[in-house]
């Protein structure tokens, strides 16, 4: 894998006018994990809460068909606009 210096940040996506959620690689006593979490202040400021989720970086592609079904579940419920894709 090389020489990779974590934490490695991935992208934000604003949760409220207070808190954005943070996606992150880390590691953690040799684990590789993806990191998301709660942080609040202002994005250059914020600071992580004890709210989120680190999970092992092997489970991500499962992890992502899930998100990608609640996705579409949401958009035929019409919690998200555009209908199912």
């Amino acid at each position: 894998m090389g020489n990779v210096s974590f934490p490695v940040m991935i992208g934000d996506v604003q949760k409220n006018s207070r808190e954005l959620v943070r996606v992150s690689l880390t590691e953690f006593k040799g684990y590789k994990l993806v990191d998301v979490r709660i942080y609040a202040g202002a994005d250059d400021d914020a600071k992580p809460t004890g709210k989120g989720i680190s999970v092992k970086a092997s489970t991500l592609p499962a992890l992502i068909v899930l998100l990608q079904k609640a996705e579409a579940q949401a958009r035929t419920m019409g919690l998200i606009d555009g209908g199912a894709q």
